[in-house]
């Protein structure tokens, strides 16, 4: 169940506004992005800081701060080019809330770790978001966590679309999740490919690796 969390007062930063500059500071930005951006996004704030000083909670497996976002929109939808954007000029752990016009929320957050071959950079993997929600959903309290790691996990786990499998790491599932995309593609193309072909033995040969990928796939989501 798609999850909106009431952030604790203590987490709240004093100065909220991001500048527009910081986010197009890291990395060169293409005449493209810079229009989506414009077209996309009204304004973005820092909503929560959850560290050690404002949870009492200490780092732990590699996070030792998680900054919570709140991208409001001038349209209906945040391309997840934009998202991705914003995200990697953050350098430490993330989670998003997305506002329409409306005022529907949706959630989003990437999984994202320090560069084994360069700690001073971050990897992000690919965003994952939940369902629109009304503005009124009722927020859920922070998730019962030993220490930052341990909340990022539940964060995440809270808008990825799979649940985790028992005793699996976090890394682990992002690895999953990462291929079950990738699976999800390949039976995409096979479904496509079957449905366009005229000839029996072909149309039996593609079934069979379609029948294949998907046995595959669903493997990947709900185990062997």
């Amino acid at each position: 169940m798609p999850a909106l969390f009431d952030w604790p007062p203590k987490a709240v930063p004093q100065q909220t506004r991001v500048p527009k500059a910081r986010l197009f500071s890291h990395k060169r930005a293409s005449a493209q992005m810079q229009r989506l951006f414009r077209e996309e996004v009204e304004n973005i704030h820092f909503i929560a800081a959850l560290k050690q000083e404002s949870l009492n909670l200490p780092p732990g497996g590699a996070v030792s701060e998680i900054s919570v976002l709140r991208i409001t929109l001038r349209a209906s939808e945040l391309s997840d080019r934009v998202l991705t954007h914003i995200d990697t000029g953050i350098p430490r752990a993330t989670f998003f809330e997305i506002a329409r016009p409306n005022g529907e929320i949706q959630a989003a957050a990437a999984y994202k770790r320090q560069s084994e071959a360069d700690m001073t950079k971050w990897v992000t993997d690919s965003h994952y978001r939940t369902v629109w929600l009304p503005a009124d959903f009722e927020r859920l309290p922070l998730p019962t966590a030993v220490h930052l790691g341990q909340l990022y996990a539940a964060l995440l786990r809270a808008v990825w679309p799979y649940k985790a499998w028992e005793g699996e790491s976090l890394s682990d599932q992002a690895e999953r999740l990462h291929k079950i995309k990738s699976q999800q593609r390949e039976v995409d193309r096979l479904a496509k490919q079957l449905s366009r072909e005229t000839q029996f033995n072909r149309r039996v040969e593609i079934n069979e690796k379609y029948k294949a990928a998907r046995a595959e796939l669903l493997a990947l989501t709900h185990g062997d």
